[in-house]
C-alpha cells in the first residue's frame, strides 16, 4: 500500500478529525474510503457504459434509416 500525503488546513483536518471520531473511524480511513469508492464510480461507470453500447449495437430494432425532429420527439399530444 502506498502512503499518500497532502497539506491540509489545520482547522478543516480538526474537523475532519472530530466527524471520523464521532463515526468511530480515522481521517486516514475515511479518505482510503472516498478513494476506493471514488475508483469504483469511475470504473463501474465505464462497463455500464460499454454494456449499452454492446445491447445497443447487436439490436435486433432498426430505425431503417428513419431520423426524427426534435418536435417529432418532443410531441406529446401524439401520445395521447
Amino acid at each position: 500500500m502506498t502512503t499518500l500525503m497532502i497539506p491540509v488546513d489545520e482547522e478543516i483536518l480538526r474537523q475532519a478529525q472530530v466527524r471520523a471520531s464521532e463515526q468511530g473511524s480515522s481521517v486516514a480511513l475515511l479518505v482510503q474510503s472516498f478513494l476506493e469508492g471514488l475508483a469504483r464510480e469511475n470504473s463501474d461507470q465505464r462497463q455500464a457504459i460499454e454494456r449499452v453500447l454492446s445491447r445497443s449495437r447487436s439490436a435486433a430494432s432498426s430505425s431503417e434509416g428513419r431520423s426524427w425532429t426534435r418536435e417529432e420527439l418532443h410531441d406529446r399530444a401524439g401520445l395521447r
